[in-house]
């Protein structure tokens, strides 16, 4: 089994005060300040164990190199139903060739605490996507049981019921972990969800489309594949950390896909021009028409909810 203890997103050195500085000496009349450190936010990570992430998968010589393409997929526990094979099938086999595959990664977050499930679900992705994992396409990674906080004391947000409350918090720190995770594989970084069907020429559209915006220069933050929520939301992996960020911060009061906008508006806009930062965003933020994925499970991962959205513009 491998082991990788992935850095603290944002203040790991800080982490309730864990390292401490020895103050040089200074002048009479000045005084020493600290910074506020990630505590606030995630004190349950001051266990040296929540940040442990399991590798279920080999490592293999030569995939240590980075990827042009990393696809981060989390799945969880559904009523009666699993589609996460049904979705690697679909990415890996029925919608890309071969020689598309070469350069990508598929990172599967078994994003959950119950070990029989989390075995089980890897055992059953080995016994059909062995040939994926020996070449190092894909990989299956698992959290450790510390990295969740005690669900209980969530505080209710923007007049959500408290299963969705979690839900949703959950959801976000598993992007947030599958983004730690990913952000030094590959150029770009695509997330993707569990239950999820791929346009057939999926691989070689995004290359192309990624690489029409290189070439004309055009500076973006963040791409629509999909019009549903976090799926198909694709970023260049050196700007994962600021998503990383806002996910770890806000991970309690906003779904996931809802701080896209704020982000984008704090880091580049200047908010008192709001026509302009429109036009910001909307040059930050392009759509690829049509959508490369489509949804298609309707057993939800939030307990009792019938998802039955599509994506009015895959073809």
């Amino acid at each position: 089994m491998n082991f990788i203890v992935i850095t603290k997103f944002i203040f790991v050195y800080y982490l309730t005060g864990a390292v401490e500085t020895t103050p040089v000496s200074a002048p009479e009349n000045t005084i020493f300040l600290k910074m506020p450190s990630a505590a606030p936010f995630l004190p349950h990570l001051a266990d040296p164990n929540s940040l442990r992430v399991k590798i279920h998968t080999p490592v293999i010589t030569g995939s240590q190199y980075p990827a042009t393409l990393v696809f981060g997929i989390p799945t969880a526990e559904r009523e009666g139903v699993s589609y996460v094979s049904d979705t690697l099938q679909s990415l890996l086999r029925e919608s890309a060739r071969v020689e598309d595959l070469l350069d990508c990664k598929f990172i599967v977050l078994l994003a959950s605490v119950d070990e029989q499930y989390v075995e089980s679900t890897y055992n059953q992705i080995k016994w059909k996507f062995s040939s994926e994992i020996e070449k190092g396409i894909l990989q299956v990674i698992s959290p450790n049981k510390a990295y969740y906080p005690d669900w209980s004391t969530l505080p209710i947000r923007i007049g959500d019921p408290i299963e969705r409350v979690h839900w949703r918090s959950k959801q976000s720190l598993d992007y947030a972990l599958l983004m730690e995770f990913a952000k030094t594989q590959g150029t770009f970084y695509v997330q993707l969800e569990d239950d999820i069907v791929a346009h057939n020429t999926y691989i070689s559209q995004i290359k192309k489309y990624a690489s029409k915006m290189e070439r004309k220069k055009q500076k973006w933050f963040v791409s629509d594949l999909s019009s549903l929520g976090f799926i198909g939301k694709m970023f260049h992996s050196y700007d994962l950390k600021y998503m990383i960020q806002f996910l770890v911060m806000f991970y309690n009061d906003l779904p996931a896909d809802w701080m896209i906008d704020p982000l984008i508006e704090s880091k580049f806009c200047n908010l008192e021009q709001k026509f302009q930062c429109k036009e910001t965003k909307n040059l930050l933020w392009p759509k690829h028409k049509p959508s490369l994925f489509q949804h298609r499970g309707t057993v939800s991962t939030l307990k009792g909810k019938v998802q039955n959205l599509k994506d009015p513009f895959f073809e």
